[in-house]
């Protein structure tokens, strides 16, 4: 009997054991939530500016986006502007930087959106999709005469950042066509029908522009030979709204005044003389010499240099495009219908991509500072 003790004893302690020793089955870990869409912003917004280097501007379903990242764009913007303008001046790249700048952020986003759903489709960059920058690349290679992998060498750091661009820009256009391939493609007989266009628009350009031209000569007479007044027609007829009353044009030395014709008739015109009319870049004009001040053409001699001080009259006309003129290269008019047709796509599609998208400016932004019913600060 103590034997048999002995064994329950034993049972009972392994059945002890094995219970204390049994682990709780973890209970299976809950799927991420997704995020709720929707634009979200910081309390505190901060100018960029006063900005850390890692403070993140944006982010897109998660993808940030920092400070440090925007400057590494902002410097290869300007290093890929000067390699295609290297002569352009200072105030030039200042104000193209400055629009750069100001666009980055609604780039960035829009980038995002377009790059993430082409990932969510699966899609790899194909040798059409790599036509959207070919003949931007062919023309920087033929500027700065070697390959395109040359130059992004050439540029270190933000050559690397230009290439993976150049590559996302391909992707996208991968997308586009993925997505709308059938609205964006353009055919021979699209581009037939573009010439069609453009040669009775150019007739209509040309019959418009003769028929002011026509009444500008009326108006001629009407000035010289019937005596009509100058001022009392300015202002009844002028269609340039930013001359001042009377046709008030304002002051200009001779080599201010961009039309050979107009600057020639000018020179030429007693005070209170009446020139035109004339085809300008801005339209038919008519001119009346105010008056005439100074002594000569200016010089680091002459300080008061030869001015005129002119009002005119003058009448909106169209495009200066003939009949006659080339029509654009078949190449130009195909990539004009596919841009335009890109751009009409994208006006319907990214808001339905924006809509399901989370954005957040965890920072505020100067960028964004008109989500808060302000306006842009830098």
């Amino acid at each position: 009997m103590d034997g048999m003790n002995q064994v329950k004893t034993i049972l009972v302690a392994a059945f002890f054991l094995a219970g204390c020793g049994k682990k709780e089955k973890p209970e299976p870990a809950a799927p991420p939530q997704p995020l709720e869409p929707g634009v979200f912003l910081g309390e505190n917004a901060k100018p960029l500016r006063d900005m850390e280097m890692d403070d993140v501007i944006v982010s897109v379903n998660g993808t940030a986006w920092t400070r440090r990242e925007f400057d590494r764009l902002m410097n290869m913007h300007e290093a890929v502007f000067k390699l295609h303008r290297p002569t352009a001046p200072a105030v030039e790249v200042n104000a193209t930087m400055r629009a750069r700048s100001l666009a980055a952020v609604p780039d960035f986003v829009t980038r995002q959106l377009m790059l993430q759903e082409a990932a969510r489709r699966g899609l790899t960059t194909t040798d059409e999709g790599r036509l959207v920058n070919l003949s931007s690349q062919r023309e920087l290679e033929a500027r700065q005469r070697k390959p395109m992998d040359e130059i992004y060498r050439a540029m270190g750091e933000t050559g690397a950042l230009f290439k993976q661009r150049l590559e996302e820009d391909a992707l996208i256009q991968t997308l586009r066509l993925d997505a709308h391939g059938g609205r964006i493609r353009v055919a021979d007989a699209d581009i037939a029908a573009y010439y069609g266009r453009h040669r009775v628009y150019a007739e209509r350009c040309a019959a418009t522009n003769a028929l002011v031209m026509a009444r500008g000569e009326r108006l001629m007479q009407w000035l010289l030979r019937d005596g009509e007044d100058f001022t009392a027609l300015a202002d009844s007829l002028s269609e340039f709204d930013e001359d001042g009353p009377g046709g008030g044009w304002g002051e200009f030395t001779p080599s201010e005044i961009d039309d050979p014709a107009l600057r020639k008739a000018v020179l030429g015109l007693p005070v209170g003389g009446i020139a035109g009319p004339f085809d300008t870049d801005e339209g038919m004009v008519i001119v009346k010499l105010l008056a005439r001040s100074g002594e000569g053409e200016e010089s680091e001699d002459n300080l008061m240099p030869l001015t005129f001080t002119l009002a005119r009259i003058g009448l909106r006309m169209y495009e200066k495009i003939s009949p006659d003129d080339p029509p654009p290269e078949r190449a130009e008019v195909q990539k004009a219908l596919e841009r335009q047709r890109m751009m009409d796509v994208q006006r319907e599609w990214l808001p339905q991509l924006r809509a399901a998208a989370r954005i957040e400016y965890p920072n505020g932004t100067n960028f964004w500072a008109k989500a808060r019913g302000g306006g842009m600060a830098n």
